[in-house]
């Protein structure tokens, strides 16, 4: 039944309560909303206040509804957090795993370069000083 039928019933000199309340249980509620705009309100208006309970029952349903559906998307959120501090965590303990081996590249590319160093200077032990080269050589035969 539309908003408009019930309204008839309920306008219309003869009273037909069954088809109202018939109504006003299966509707939806914008329809129960328009029913309200179409009745005529006098000062017998039980329809008016049966469809306003009506109404309310149906936001609160609605109301009810939603809150279920957004506790439950809020309790995958909490899950999803769950595992983005579990990824987190990982991640830092990476992070601090390549800052060590950074620095211990960086230890041993030191170590190699001394090693290098002292290299050079144990195979030339005649290291020509520049102030050598001033002086004459021996005559000693």
């Amino acid at each position: 039944m539309t908003p408009k039928e019930a309204a008839v019933f309920a306008n219309g000199s003869q009273d037909y309560p069954a088809k109202v309340q018939e109504f006003l249980l299966t509707a939806s509620p914008r329809e129960i909303e328009e029913f309200i705009h179409l009745i005529r309100v006098d000062a017998d208006s039980r329809y008016l206040h049966l469809a306003r309970a009506a109404l309310d029952i149906r936001m609160s349903e609605d109301a009810a509804s939603c809150t279920a559906k957004i506790i439950l998307e809020a309790e995958k959120l909490v899950a999803h957090s769950d595992k983005l501090v579990r990824f987190t965590r990982w991640l830092v303990r990476l992070t601090w795993a390549s800052v060590l081996l950074a620095v211990v590249i960086i230890a041993v590319g030191i170590i190699q370069i001394k090693i290098v160093l002292m290299q050079d200077n144990g195979a030339n032990p005649h290291h020509i000083q520049a102030s050598q080269y001033d002086q004459t050589p021996s005559t000693n035969k």
